[in-house]
């Protein structure tokens, strides 16, 4: 009996999700958007940033020279997680200037250093902490800066799980 219930609850509950994500996703192809169906700071309002879209192709940056080499990896991990929630495929390349999202660690980083640098970058409550990252928009570009290696891979997984997926997820190639 306990187990006919669960099943009752369980096909509920996924029918009840199903038809939510249905209605997300309509309300997102009246936007333009890809899905509307993300929480925190990712979203579809007016004046955000559009990191991907049926006709836009993010691009992120990473500075494959200099920064830590879990970085980097994490940075891959996004742009997978970006194409398995929109279905657009990003680019990961060591281009600043024509970038959406730029990812990196303070002092290991050329282009955070130049924003912070410029003044345009405040990490004024991160630096010198561990494991900190900040987000913000500078310039209709987003940035995820770490004050060491595990606060920028942090902020990279944040931003991947704010888009709905789940940190628990293997990111690992079978052999």
């Amino acid at each position: 009996m306990k187990r006919v219930i669960s099943a009752i609850i369980a096909s509920a509950l996924m029918f009840s999700s199903l038809s939510f994500f249905a209605f997300a996703d309509a309300q997102a192809a009246d936007l333009g958007t890809v899905s509307a169906a993300v929480s925190g700071y990712v979203s579809s309002t007016e004046g955000d940033i559009e990191i991907a879209s049926k006709t836009k192709t993010p691009n992120i940056y990473v500075d494959t020279e200099n920064d830590y080499a879990g970085v980097i990896r994490a940075a891959e991990d996004l742009k997978s997680d970006i194409k398995a929630v929109t279905d657009v495929a990003a680019n990961v390349f060591a281009d600043a200037e024509n970038a959406d999202i730029i990812v990196g660690t303070i002092g290991k980083s050329d282009a955070v250093d130049a924003l912070i640098a410029k003044n345009k970058l405040d990490v004024s409550e991160i630096e010198n902490q561990w494991e900190a990252f900040t987000v913000q928009n500078i310039d209709g570009r987003l940035v995820i800066a770490g004050a060491d290696k595990r606060g920028t891979i942090y902020g990279i997984y944040d931003l991947s799980e704010k888009m709905g997926v789940s940190p628990w997820e293997c990111k690992c190639t079978k052999q």
